[in-house]
């Protein structure tokens, strides 16, 4: 486990193809594949090929990856931190956590109500991409503007995911959307 939300499983042995894994309570999305999801506690056998590690998110999971920390390999004069999210919307409730971009820690949030997907960094943040989990929003909202269908967004039905790119926004509505069902 790396923190609340992501568990990855590594292959142990040599020309393992798959792996037992044991999932903690809670709904977990296969992030490999992007639709399984399981309920746990249980043990599974999870598809383990040597060039991928079965990797798992809990639901609530707020997932921040991207270039956000100025290291050696970013030395340039024009460097800005790229915030990547990934989140597993929680069924109810609100998700939190604080994320360090650049030199200051955003405080993330997701919310899930009976209206939409709410997902709020503390102050205007640039998503590089924002892949969110979830059934088809009705309406996505950026800082309460309208985003249009291929304005910077696309919808995987099959993988009930929402990926928005080149964002810059202190507030995403996802109106009537929901935590994904799997398959």
């Amino acid at each position: 486990m790396y923190g609340p939300w992501l568990l990855a499983a590594p292959v142990l042995e040599a020309g393992a193809k798959a792996r037992k894994v044991h999932l903690p309570a809670g709904r977990w999305l296969d992030a490999n594949d992007g639709r399984t999801i399981h309920l746990g506690p249980k043990t599974i056998d999870a598809p383990a090929p040597l060039d991928v590690m079965a990797t798992f998110l809990r639901e609530g999971a707020l997932l921040p990856t991207g270039d956000v920390l100025k290291c050696n390999n970013t030395w340039t004069k024009d460097w800005q931190p790229r915030l990547d999210l990934e989140v597993f919307p929680p069924a109810r409730g609100t998700s939190r956590f604080a994320c360090l971009a650049g030199e200051r820690t955003v405080p993330l949030t997701c919310t899930t109500d009976e209206e939409a997907i709410r997902i709020a960094p503390g102050g205007t943040v640039s998503w590089h991409e924002l892949t969110v989990h979830c059934t088809q929003p009705t309406r996505i909202l950026l800082d309460g503007k309208e985003l249009k269908p291929g304005k910077g967004c696309a919808y995987d039905a099959a993988g009930q995911r929402l990926v928005l790119t080149g964002c810059k926004a202190e507030a995403v509505m996802l109106t009537g959307a929901r935590p994904p069902t799997g398959k």
